[in-house]
């Protein structure tokens, strides 16, 4: 389906008119024709879909067609200046006011360029890296800076005007050679980790790591790991910290490392060791869960109590054949789980993988023992699907049990990773796609865990507002102080919000999982409202960070930041909302359009 517009505006907004700058390099579709120009030491860097810009009001001549398929995903750019150092400017403070004790920086990482001269990227995961960041000062200023992490994919791409032969998630176009020198993945384009003196890292899934300058986000290099773990094969970017009582804050996550000679894959659980003199860091191993190279789960996130890490290995499995022939991530992971929704299975006839759920005890820094076994694994756990743990605490009673709180979707599929127009750039210029798809369709589940039975119970939370609106759910965030606690809130994206069958129309959600833990349990209950949604037709939130006001006493006693994207304005701003009525409190502007990011960090500034 085409569109036809008319003015040089509408062909500037319309989706056929895609635009990618980088670095000098004019890059264009051939649908539409531009005047648009380069000056000396300026580039334009167009996001695609996965800006996910959607504009319901475009001008007559530029709708769909077909009026049941009337989305209109339109694009975006900005504009930076001398490369990939862009100095800090002023945001604007155009709506409200920001509270007085609001001050530190927020900082985000995500996908930035999938378009260069010589091949293009077509999934959102793969666009290079690009951090930015918000420097909130209370009521009196704002500050907002970005920059590429240049990252060894990025230099390589930057200096061929084409991404190299790496993991990826998606194809690429002209797809890879087998000839290609083979570049190690660290474009880190998943989230941030402000450690410790302030240093701020970039992480993906992989055991590699970025270092960027925290004030400037200029690219250190990569940080130094020690030991037997440094070598890994895969990890989490959701590393956490650990809340035992003893930690010293130190960050707690995974790693994996695939033993080919007898055909085994070893996880790890780990402590990340204190920087030391020489700039190194231990990574300190103080569990393994083994199994067979054949159901090597692909994670990306995990469960930690203040006592006990819990791995979750998903039937969601790496084919290691398939990787060493280079092909893409959603053609490697195939899905062994039957079908939560019937008894089919999905792509497999022996649908034979079960969903472990490893838990270990989580010991006192400086005993770690790396061969520990976990204390359980647990393996009755329906079929389902989570990219990202919402919170996990251990029973106020003598029970033993330990709660795990999931957005879990039906199977890793097509739907979450393949079809969807969120996803793939491609899609997003087909009408049958980018609303027929219900991708990221996520809820919350709960699995309270009993370790020594080795059994679980899974119980669904209902995601309700007063008018009966369910919410799906992603991109789950709880207050940083009731990580690894007994909690009753989480903060997540919700798409399809309202009930709609719009994916623009997308909201931040507030669910009581403590009132929804009630209703699960009581049916017949007449208050069944357990969500608080706050969201603009076309604009588009991302990942919620809780931030707590100075000495609150109620655990929903703060803001809420949100890095939205106004598709009808082309514009993007950062929203500040009161936690407890989910009301906007403040608009931030941005001095350009910034892209969709995925995960990010609030560190609050103490001077």
């Amino acid at each position: 389906m085409h569109r036809r517009c008319g003015t040089k505006q509408q062909k500037q907004r319309s989706w056929l008119c895609v635009r990618a700058y980088s670095f000098c390099s004019v890059l264009s579709t051939t649908a539409c024709t531009s005047d648009w120009h380069l000056g000396v030491g300026i580039m334009r860097v167009q996001w695609t879909l996965a800006a996910l810009w959607a504009c319901h009001e475009l001008p007559a001549s530029c709708t769909a067609q077909d009026p049941s398929q009337t989305a209109e995903w339109a694009t975006a750019m900005f504009q930076d200046q001398n490369g990939t150092t862009f100095p800090a400017e002023s945001a604007t403070v155009s709506e409200g006011a920001v509270p007085e004790w609001l001050r530190g920086t927020l900082a985000r990482v995500g996908p930035g360029v999938w378009r260069l001269p010589h091949r293009s990227a077509d999934h959102m995961f793969d666009g290079l890296a690009k951090v930015t960041k918000w420097d909130l000062d209370g009521a009196t200023s704002a500050e907002f800076t970005h920059r590429f992490v240049e990252s060894n994919v990025f230099q390589a791409a930057m200096e061929n005007g084409a991404y190299p032969r790496g993991l990826a998630f998606g194809p690429f176009t002209p797809p890879f050679s087998l000839h290609e020198t083979k570049v190690s993945n660290d474009n880190n384009n998943v989230n941030v980790w402000f450690a410790d003196s302030g240093r701020l890292f970039a992480l993906t899934d992989g055991p590699t790591v970025v270092e960027l300058d925290a004030d400037t986000l200029e690219t250190i290099g990569h940080a130094n790991f020690t030991g037997p773990l440094a070598g890994g094969d895969t990890s989490s970017a959701h590393g956490l910290p650990d809340v035992s009582p003893d930690s010293n804050g130190a960050l707690l996550n995974f790693v994996t490392v695939v033993d080919d000679s007898v055909g085994k894959v070893n996880i790890t659980v780990l402590r990340v060791g204190e920087l030391k003199d020489d700039y190194t860091r231990d990574l300190n191993g103080f569990g393994t869960l083994q199994m067979s190279i054949a159901e090597w789960p692909y994670m990306h996130s995990f469960g930690r109590t203040e006592s006990h890490m819990i791995i979750t290995a998903y039937p969601a499995v790496l084919n290691t054949l398939e990787m060493g022939l280079g092909r893409p991530l959603t053609k490697c992971i195939h899905w062994q789980g039957a079908d939560s929704d019937s008894d089919s299975d999905s792509d497999s006839q022996d649908a034979s993988v079960p969903t472990r759920l490893a838990v270990f005890a989580i010991p006192k820094p400086g005993s770690e023992v790396r061969d520990t076994e976990p204390i359980a694994v647990v393996e009755d756990v329906p079929p389902f699907y989570s990219w990202h743990s919402v919170n996990a605490f251990d029973a106020s009673d003598d029970s033993g049990t330990i709660t795990l709180d999931v957005v879990a979707h039906p199977k890793f599929g097509p739907d979450i990773i393949a079809d969807s127009a969120f996803t793939w750039f491609s899609n997003s210029l087909d009408p049958a796609k980018y609303n027929d798809t219900f991708a990221w369709t996520g809820t919350l589940k709960r699995i309270v865990i009993d370790p020594e039975t080795k059994t679980s119970k899974v119980t669904d939370l209902p995601a309700v507002d007063a008018e009966g609106n369910v919410y799906y759910t992603e991109f789950p965030r709880v207050r940083d102080d009731r990580s690894g606690r007994d909690y009753c809130f989480v903060y997540a994206t919700a798409f399809y919000a309202g009930n709609s069958t719009w994916f623009q129309d997308s909201a931040i959600v507030k669910v009581d999982v403590c009132k929804a833990a009630a209703v699960a349990a009581d049916p017949h209950s007449t208050s069944t409202a357990t969500a608080t949604a706050w969201g603009k037709p076309g604009h588009f939130p991302g990942e919620p960070i809780f931030v707590a006001r100075p000495n609150s006493s109620t655990e929903d006693d703060g803001i809420v930041l949100v890095s939205m994207l106004d598709g009808q304005a082309n514009s993007s701003y950062l929203a500040i909302l009161n936690a407890t009525t989910m009301e906007q409190v403040a608009r931030v502007d941005a001095p350009y359009p910034i892209p969709f990011a995925l995960h990010g960090e609030w560190v609050p500034n103490h001077n």
